[in-house]
């Protein structure tokens, strides 16, 4: 009776543990959760349903990544990543419980009422994570060069010849001297952890480059780096970021 009727299993992961909610073709719809452990979820949950017929699977998207995905794709189950932020939620509903997650979860996977994202494979998310490593050591560069600004206002060395990090702001910024030991150590170790980020910066720059000159990427590059104000990172980003363009071409009603 229930031999084409997939059972659906929700999982709502975090870094402890892992709620599992599952709405049975046999059970008439009933929702149940129940706990499972945290180290391989899929490897209780996901299979021992499936020995009882075919299974769909969802998780939202989060601190496990898109490993769990991989998963539970492996045990030839069919496996949705949710987008949270556009997962429907009750007004007035604020109490708010693994179980009673995964339960909604699940009834809102049944109904077709949640919106899945692009899964990239391993070597889309390495690059992914290439990109991403580079930004955040950007935002280094940017917070020790405020705190190297600080440093050096709040003892009276201002620069007011020109503009900040020019060749010759950087001549100035080297040029410093301080009649104190301790306080000239102080400024070498910013000066250095600021000349240091930029390295790494300029490292992953070139990593960035090589990944974007292979076969892969070097055409979907070529054709955005045609936009004005695009560059080879920039286009590396959005390549990165989005994944698969053609999953655009026909936009939601």
């Amino acid at each position: 009776m229930h031999e084409n009727t997939p059972t659906h299993v929700a999982l709502d992961d975090s870094k402890r543990k892992v709620v599992v909610g599952i709405l049975a073709a046999w059970r008439g719809g009933a929702g149940a959760a129940r706990d499972a452990p945290g180290a391989a979820p899929d490897s209780a949950a996901v299979p021992t349903a499936a020995r009882e017929g075919p299974v769909r699977a969802c998780y939202e998207a989060g601190v496990s990544g898109y490993d769990l995905y991989r998963q539970i794709t492996a045990c030839g189950v069919e496996c949705q990543v949710i987008a949270p932020a556009l997962t429907p939620h009750r007004a007035g509903q604020r109490i708010k419980t693994d179980r009673r997650d995964a339960v909604k979860l699940v009834r809102l996977f049944r109904a077709g009422e949640l919106t899945p994202i692009h899964v990239p494979d391993e070597a889309e998310e390495a690059v992914r994570d290439l990109v991403r490593c580079r930004e955040d050591c950007q935002r280094d560069v940017r917070r020790w060069r405020h705190r190297l600004l600080k440093f050096l206002d709040r003892h009276g060395r201002l620069y007011v010849t020109g503009r900040n990090w020019t060749q010759q702001h950087w001549t100035w910024i080297r040029s410093q001297r301080f009649e104190l030991p301790v306080l000239q150590r102080a400024f070498e170790a910013t000066l250095f952890a600021l000349e240091q980020a930029l390295a790494r910066v300029a490292d992953l720059d070139k990593d960035v480059a090589a990944q974007a000159d292979t076969e892969r990427y070097r055409v979907a590059v070529g054709w955005l780096r045609c936009f004005r104000g695009i560059d080879t990172l920039s286009a590396m980003i959005l390549m990165a970021e989005i994944v698969d363009f053609q999953r655009f071409r026909h936009p939601r009603e």
